[in-house]
């Protein structure tokens, strides 16, 4: 099995001044045979985004990539909090009461 480390950088972007180079992680791997007359291979490659580099006339800086993970955590919270009411409200309300047949009242 071979595997890949490093960094792609995407195609520099020029715009009001400014250059903006984006930066991703690729991590891979694969592995093949060989058996004659047949060959073949498989594998994965993944890129997730780290940041950009902007440069201007005032430098260059490094702009690290945060993934927003606040509006994920604010679903899952109103869900589960969803969840514990509707728990909460049924637990807290009595059962309905059954109407009792006439023929399991009246005396056989």
């Amino acid at each position: 099995m071979h595997r890949i480390h490093g960094a792609a950088f995407g195609a520099p972007v020029e715009a009001a001044g400014r250059t903006v180079i984006p930066v991703s992680r690729v991590v891979g791997g694969g592995g093949g045979f060989r058996l004659w007359p047949f060959s073949g291979s498989g594998g994965w490659l993944r890129a997730r985004p780290v940041g950009l580099y902007r440069i201007d006339a005032h430098g260059e800086e490094w702009l690290p990539a945060r993934p927003s993970r606040l509006g994920l955590g604010l679903v899952l919270g109103a869900v589960l909090a969803g969840v514990a009411t509707v728990t909460v409200v049924r637990r807290a309300r009595p059962a309905p009461e059954q109407p009792v047949s006439r023929s399991a009242a009246e005396p056989g």
